[in-house]
């Protein structure tokens, strides 16, 4: 009987087989992260290597047909836009309404080196009474290198009780990245 009870408390002991089973696993769960991480940041490569995604900030001139504008309005002027990687975006211009809030919205790609967006613009008279929302609608075509974008513009101007004004500017954009340029 002790001798019984003294070969079930013995430690239990791994075949060689056992022993590189649990070995093989233990690299295995180790190495994990670090593939997986090499995996990510060689796709993350690949794809900013092959995709013309708007990510970033660019100076762009916007040229409104003369028909869609009332006499006298202008029709060039330049805006800063900035996208973000999350799909949004937001604009500032020095045309009509400049100095007031830039406009904030969404994009989207909608094919190879071609993306969409569509923002709003709150707009408000001499005396900062809010009096208009303005929906612009855009169309971007990148080139190759990514660092050109052009494309169409269409802006909707509707009271603040939602109902059209029936000022629809459209027009064409080209614009560039905006390089960075180190301090040396």
């Amino acid at each position: 009987m002790i001798k019984m009870f003294n070969q079930s408390t013995g430690l239990p002991r791994l075949t060689k087989t056992k022993g590189f089973i649990l070995a093989a696993l233990i690299a295995g769960a180790l190495a994990t992260p670090f593939l997986i991480s090499v995996q990510r940041a060689q796709g993350q490569n690949e794809q900013s290597e092959t995709s013309r995604a708007p990510l970033g900030s660019w100076l762009v001139q916007l040229t409104y047909d003369p028909s869609t504008v009332p006499p006298g309005a202008p029709l060039t002027f330049m805006a800063l836009y900035t996208f973000s990687d999350g799909g949004g975006y937001v604009q500032g211009n020095t045309g009509p309404a400049a100095g007031k809030p830039g406009s904030q919205g969404n994009w989207v790609r909608t094919g190879h080196d071609k993306a969409a967006g569509t923002s709003l613009r709150f707009g408000f008279d001499a005396t900062n009474h809010f009096t208009s929302i303005t929906k612009i609608r855009e169309s971007f075509s990148f080139n190759e290198e990514g660092d050109e974008l052009a494309g169409s513009v269409q802006a909707d101007v509707f009271r603040p009780d939602g109902t059209p004004t029936g000022n629809h500017p459209a027009g064409t954009l080209h614009g560039t990245r905006i390089p960075i340029e180190p301090l040396n």
